[in-house]
């Protein structure tokens, strides 16, 4: 059974030396506190069995961390990263979400300040690190990730956005998102500019890090979701009920592949034709399951009729096959060939 390590520490943490920050006004402090009160019911609604949730305050800075257990059943120590506070003074502010991992690089390079931020992290038995986007009424966004991927996530945050920079497709934008400055940090959200998700969309696609406010990030046991965007009616319906949380499984989707194959359908349903101006309106149907394959070659764009018909409909076995010969054409040639000549050679 793993042991949360003494949370004492033996070295003067950078968010401790930051205790008396001038800028932290009374306001700040009380929404802070009201973050992190929201962090353990948080973790407990999402499957999370929370073991001890420990707090370590100097002056106005506060050490936070979790024991664990997770659905999995794996034991965890968790440090609670929260993003920076959105007040709502300017609209922009809701569309974008991050943390600072310390409050500044080490002289001596980045890759110094990460390996020191992951070996001060686990020399406390830190295993994973959670990134909290808090909102007023509870927690909007939330990653947990394995401690020893924040190198390779920043890094690769890192270098999107220097790419996106460079070729001008952030508009005005000249700041890299990882370096903030001189403040290496991490992107849970960046809708500000057309391509700014990309910056973010690293971390989500990384090897290991849970969704903890998607639909759910809690195994279940194995249920086919291709149809979870394709929901029945109840036979009654109620007036004034209460919010519930619930659970389900789920299988993550490429946001890459959708916006390809609805970038390649220019509008109009890949089946019937029908087309709409909003960008929304089409769905993407995997007509594989979305278990067995997500890619651009197994994904057609449809209207929301179409799709129910190929989920509910009585020829809903014909209309995935004839939608499965159509998508099949966009599958690369070298993939083709790779496998006709497998198929020889077997």
């Amino acid at each position: 059974m793993l042991v949360a390590a003494p949370y004492e520490l033996s070295y003067i943490d950078i968010e401790v030396a930051l205790a008396n920050r001038p800028f932290r006004s009374a306001e700040s402090l009380r929404l802070e506190a009201q973050a992190r009160d929201f962090i353990k019911p948080f973790l407990e609604s999402r499957g999370v069995v929370v073991l001890q949730d420990r707090r370590r305050t100097t002056g106005t800075a506060t050490a936070h961390s979790v024991s664990a257990q997770l659905s999995s059943g794996e034991l965890v120590l968790i440090k609670v990263k929260l993003c920076w506070n959105r007040n709502r003074r300017i609209a922009t502010e809701m569309r974008y979400s991050a943390t600072q991992l310390q409050a500044r690089r080490l002289s001596s390079g980045w890759d110094d300040t990460l390996v020191q931020f992951v070996e001060r992290n686990r020399e406390l038995g830190i295993t994973h690190l959670l990134i909290a986007q808090p909102e007023a009424e509870g927690i909007s966004l939330a990653a947990l990730l394995p401690l020893e991927q924040v190198p390779r996530i920043w890094w690769e945050q890192h270098d999107v956005s220097d790419e996106l920079i460079r070729n001008r497709a952030l508009g005005r934008q000249t700041k890299n998102h990882a370096a903030n400055g001189h403040s290496p940090t991490l992107w849970l959200q960046d809708d500000r500019t057309e391509n700014g998700r990309l910056v973010a969309d690293v971390l989500w696609n990384c090897p290991g890090v849970i969704d903890l406010t998607a639909p759910s990030s809690v195994s279940v046991g194995s249920i086919d979701d291709t149809f979870d965007d394709c929901p029945g009616m109840p036979p009654q319906g109620h007036d004034g009920a209460e919010r519930r949380t619930g659970t389900r499984s789920y299988v993550p989707r490429s946001p890459k592949v959708r916006e390809a194959v609805r970038c390649r359908a220019k509008g109009a349903c890949e089946r019937c034709g029908e087309s709409r101006s909003y960008a929304v309106f089409l769905d993407i149907h995997h007509v594989r399951g979305v278990e067995k394959s997500d890619q651009v070659w197994t994904c057609v764009a449809i209207c929301p009729n179409c799709h129910r018909e190929a989920h509910f409909s009585p020829e809903a076995k014909s209309i995935n096959n004839a939608l499965a010969q159509f998508a099949a054409q966009f599958e690369p040639n070298e993939r083709v060939g790779k496998k006709r000549s497998d198929s020889i050679s077997d």
